[in-house]
């Protein structure tokens, strides 16, 4: 509630307000950048070119989610066009991709007070247990909410395989979750 308070007062163009909204967020937005870019210029550039638009663009930007989870996914998408435009390529854009999931993080996970550390560590281990390329479109699917096009445009493939990795991900995850026979995911 208080972030929705704290963006319609930006919305007004209020520099306290924003300034709380930097204080408040501006190392985690960085140091998240930064597990993503791998470098600290990088990072600091993405970080500030989300608070620059947020502030020049605020009458514009409708928040669907929490304000939390819009600067999240929109450093993020900062960062993801700054190592494209790197035009690091290699032929099944590995490099692209391991980097891209050292920065999988799950943020709204880490906030929730129902979700024990032991349940997010099955979680986690599991979808680590999955095959690389299932692994990856699962990762991109369910952590970040990319859309399938987008998925299939970063992995060189088609929409179908994507959507046949996330079910066969959920079928694997779903039995490994019995297997362990712990709570199931």
């Amino acid at each position: 509630m208080l972030d929705e308070v704290i963006f319609d007062k930006i919305r007004n163009k209020d520099k306290k307000a924003f300034g709380y909204l930097f204080d408040r967020y501006y190392r985690r937005l960085f140091l998240f950048a930064r597990k993503i870019v791998y470098d600290s210029d990088a990072a600091y550039d993405a970080v500030q070119n989300v608070l620059i638009k947020i502030w020049e663009n605020s009458d514009k930007i409708q928040l669907n989610h929490s304000l939390k989870n819009y600067l999240f996914i929109s450093v993020k998408n900062e960062c993801l066009q700054y190592l494209r435009s790197l035009k690091i390529r290699d032929s099944k854009n590995q490099l692209w991709a391991i980097t891209y999931l050292e920065s999988s993080k799950m943020e709204d996970m880490e906030d929730m007070e129902d979700i024990n550390e032991e349940l997010y560590n099955q979680i986690r281990n599991c979808i680590e247990k999955l095959p690389l390329q299932c692994k990856m479109i699962y990762k991109y699917r369910i952590f970040y909410g990319f859309k399938y096009s987008e998925i299939a445009s970063i992995m060189d493939t088609s929409e179908d395989v994507v959507k046949v990795q996330i079910f066969r991900a959920n079928k694997i995850l779903k039995s490994l979750s019995k297997i362990t026979d712990e709570k199931p995911i």
